[in-house]
């Protein structure tokens, strides 16, 4: 596929707003699109400013950014901020929740799970996020390994119980919500969508990744604390309107944002390792 195939695949939103549109274009990841459409339709309401989301999964979207170079906004969760950063394709950026694991089953809980070792039970269907594309596949062998359920999470065809695995939180849900599989481990913001077909299991503390143990760093996506997936939004060096970008974000930040980050599932920014703008 050439260059200007893959450009032409772009949403036409991106060319109409640098033709005069004034809509701020934003790269939402899917995890947060909830938010960041209720945060623009609340921030129009406000100041006028229209805000309109480009939605796929975090890397898919920094890739698009790398390719068209265009934009003035990007939402995502850990690690995708620091990759932009270390592309060269932020201005400034901020944390604006965090998000956190945890497992989803049917309604009722017919295989009564209640906590992570019930998933290595004989007869279990997992679905997981996939291992290399996903942030909660990073996650989940380290809850297992703490579990000591670390063979549970194979594949079925290596003895484990995992019958599918998804790009992205969002598909293994909504595996359990169609029955394919009986529990999924998800981010607490895509169980909250679907808790009118879903039921929450929490994980057990003592599982939880532990702050500067459990630590990813690579030379292209920089350093992820696993104990804490931050949700982020940044400015773009390409965009023609930073100060209009860098005002929206501020909101996605501010208290009154919180509260709907909240409702909508997400849990909250730890004041002491980054209630701040991060300016790398």
């Amino acid at each position: 596929m050439t260059r200007r195939m893959l450009v032409a695949l772009v949403p036409l939103a991106l060319f109409a707003a640098g033709c005069g549109d004034e809509a701020l274009v934003c790269y939402c990841g899917g995890t947060m699109r909830p938010a960041i459409e209720e945060l623009a339709r609340m921030y129009e309401a406000k100041t006028g400013q229209r805000v309109n989301t480009d939605v796929n999964d975090s890397g898919a979207l920094l890739a698009r950014i790398e390719l068209v170079r265009q934009g003035d906004l990007y939402v995502a969760h850990d690690p995708f901020l620091s990759a932009t950063f270390i592309k060269g394709h932020a201005v400034k950026g901020w944390v604006v929740a965090s998000i956190t694991p945890v497992i989803v089953v049917a309604k009722g809980n017919p295989k009564n799970v209640r906590g992570f070792r019930d998933l290595a039970r004989p007869g279990m269907r997992l679905a997981l996020p996939d291992e290399t594309r996903s942030t909660t596949g990073w996650v989940v062998p380290v809850i297992a390994k703490r579990a000591g359920i670390e063979a549970a999470i194979r594949h079925r065809d290596d003895g484990g119980n995992v019958v599918t695995r998804t790009r992205a939180g969002n598909g293994a849900a909504d595996q359990v919500a169609l029955g394919t599989a009986d529990a999924a481990v998800v981010w607490n913001a895509i169980a909250k969508l679907r808790a009118r077909d879903l039921d929450v299991v929490a994980i057990e503390p003592e599982f939880m990744p532990k702050r500067d143990v459990d630590v990813i760093t690579t030379a292209s996506l920089g350093r992820t604390d696993l104990d804490y997936i931050r949700v982020t939004i940044c400015t773009l060096k390409y965009s023609k309107k930073l100060e209009q970008a860098t005002a929206f974000a501020e909101f996605c930040a501010s208290p009154e944002a919180a509260e709907v980050w909240k409702r909508l599932g997400f849990s909250p920014v730890d004041p002491a390792r980054d209630a701040i703008p991060l300016n790398p």
